[in-house]
């Protein structure tokens, strides 16, 4: 059997380890470097496109690593990102959000946290739940040695599955470092169904090693971030709602340590959720525009603010006033009549006069044309165009980085008028000699 009919024979297994009514369809294999340089898979062994519900194999890396005899757990874990988590991309996308709020200073880091705290979630289920031989898979691809990060990440591991110390890690690890282990297990587990708020716990867990890896974390991780690009290919909303989450120390959680409640009887782990909206927050222009790069979106910060705003309006778009115009109608040959003396002689019809075949005698025998209106009570709408003038010379905040309510009507009347079939003109004033309009 081929490596190629290896793999291709675990796949419908793999799905049925997640469903037996999952349908997706069968990975792209990338057979060599310039196919896995195409698909930006150089470092990878595997990845996932959201937008295009695609999983990818890089066969080249799977080879080098020995890791063919494992191709029914890298395919089932692919899968899980599709089916759990993230599973969307609006679900990927506040995912994102989500941790960069945790991770003040380092927030570049948040596409490898939001990938290792998946893999954990997906993982875990796969290595409790199926025959998926997840630690030995860890134990293959050990490459991450004199990471604290790696170590302490192979220890969640460890402890998630009950392995001897020692099985993924080194056996001297510090107390600090198997408290933050336990945490980081504890998150798992706990917040498996709302990890989302897990997500925000797990980046503050592991914000100190961030911040002193910052330089090699993603090269020590490179062979497992397989969500890095996953929002290739995305022309999705350009508003993210985001659910407001504090970011807290998972140690502070009561409901993941034995700390007592607040005084009200409330965990301050959830203080911010209180009475929060299905929708979320919806984040500032900027952040939205940090968040669709870190998931891969291939967006200029100009493109990003103007899907933002009109994505923004969008569901309050305006009924566009329009003219109401009487039309005359149409006007129909009904038939003949006699020319009289004293008509216009241009009105004679000279074919139908000798068309009756009597010698044109005027006013007796010459013809001419009847016409009747059609539909005159008719009604025409005109839509009428919209010339939007904006005063830009007060302290008006730039509508790329934070929302500019101007900016946010002129958007809602721009895209009603567009959407009614109006033309549009828009003139940007700021003093003499000062303004920039749109053409046309």
């Amino acid at each position: 059997m081929s490596e190629l009919d290896t793999w291709q024979h675990h796949w419908h297994p793999a799905l049925q380890l997640w469903s037996e009514h999952l349908q997706l369809q069968e990975p792209l294999w990338l057979f060599d470097v310039e196919a896995t340089q195409s698909a930006g898979l150089t470092d990878n062994i595997a990845a996932i496109r959201l937008a295009s519900q695609r999983v990818m194999v890089n066969l080249p890396m799977v080879i080098e690593r020995d890791l063919t005899d494992f191709a029914l757990e890298i395919l089932a874990h692919e899968i899980g990102h599709h089916v759990y988590a993230p599973a969307n991309m609006t679900r990927h996308l506040q995912l994102l959000a989500v941790i960069r709020q945790a991770l003040p200073s380092v927030e570049q880091q948040a596409p490898l946290v939001a990938n290792l705290y998946t893999d954990l979630l997906i993982n875990h289920r796969l290595q409790r739940h199926t025959r998926c031989r997840m630690d030995q898979l860890y134990q293959r691809l050990n490459t991450g040695q004199g990471s604290p990060l790696w170590t302490l990440y192979m220890r969640i591991y460890e402890r998630l599955w009950q392995l001897a110390p020692g099985t993924l890690t080194p056996a001297d690890i510090s107390p600090e470092m198997e408290g933050d282990a336990w945490l980081g297990s504890r998150i798992i587990k706990v917040y498996s169904k709302d990890w989302l708020t897990g997500a925000s716990r797990f980046a503050s867990l592991l914000l100190s090693y961030l911040i002193e890896e910052a330089e090699s974390a993603a090269a020590t991780f490179a062979t497992l971030q397989d969500t890095a690009e996953a929002g290739q290919g995305y022309q999705g909303s350009g508003v993210l709602q985001v659910p407001r989450i504090d970011s807290l120390h998972p140690s502070r959680d009561t409901e993941l340590t034995d700390l007592p409640a607040t005084t009200d009887g409330e965990n301050p782990a959830h203080d911010g959720e209180q009475g929060v909206s299905s929708r979320g927050q919806a984040v500032e222009p900027q952040d939205a525009f940090e968040v669709l790069k870190a998931a891969g979106v291939d967006i200029t910060r100009h493109d990003a603010a103007v899907r933002y705003y009109r994505d923004a309006v969008r569901p309050y778009l305006l009924p566009f006033p329009s003219r109401v115009t009487s039309s005359p109608g149409e006007f129909l040959r009904e038939g003949v009549e006699v020319w009289q003396a004293g008509d216009d002689p241009a009105d004679i019809d000279w074919f139908a006069t000798l068309l009756a075949g009597n010698p044109p005698i005027p006013g007796f025998t010459t013809q001419k044309a009847v016409y009747g209106q059609d539909s005159p009570e008719s009604q025409q709408h005109q839509t009428c165009d919209l010339d939007l003038y904006v005063d830009s010379s007060g302290s008006m905040p730039n509508p790329q980085q934070r929302i500019s309510y101007p900016a946010l009507a002129g958007a809602l009347l721009c895209v009603s008028a567009l959407r009614a079939g109006a033309a549009v003109q828009v003139t940007l004033w700021s003093g003499a000699h000062q303004c920039l309009a749109t053409e046309g």
